[in-house]
């Protein structure tokens, strides 16, 4: 079966053990449609192997199986309702953040010297130009 050979490969690749994988999570994938074909499944099975919560991996098919009944033919007349962020974006976001609170912190303690900024935040002149544009940090307006 599909599911054991990616948990073989996958924990093989990760350096780690493979998780046990019960008949009500094989079950689970069983009745699942799996619109993403073989990808989603490995990503399903890396999902599971870092996370090890079955009854979470679980419950992410049956709430993905009763979406895409839900999802399946919108009314014409329906908005589409705006879903929230995933993790993925919320990691992107939070990093982001911190980075750029990092980087203008280092700036003001170097006097917005870059060259002493890039090399105490341990990154290219280059890439530290590079993301201060990214970021659009600016030096603070005192006054």
């Amino acid at each position: 079966m599909m599911l054991r050979h990616f948990m073989i490969h996958l924990a093989d690749r990760y350096a780690c053990a493979p998780l046990s994988v019960s008949a009500r999570l094989v079950e689970a994938c069983a009745n699942y449609e799996w619109p993403g074909n073989i990808r989603e499944l490995e990503n399903f099975v890396k999902r599971f192997l870092v996370l090890g919560d079955e009854s979470a991996a679980i419950g992410e098919l049956q709430r993905g199986s009763a979406q895409d009944v839900h999802n399946a033919a919108p009314a014409p007349e329906e908005k589409p309702v705006q879903s929230q962020p995933d993790l993925k974006e919320m990691v992107r976001t939070l990093k982001n953040g911190a980075e750029s609170e990092v980087i203008a912190q280092v700036l003001e303690e170097t006097a917005w010297n870059r060259k002493r900024a890039a090399t105490k935040l341990n990154i290219s002149y280059k890439a530290l130009l590079y993301k201060i544009r990214q970021y659009d940090i600016r030096p603070r307006q005192v006054g």
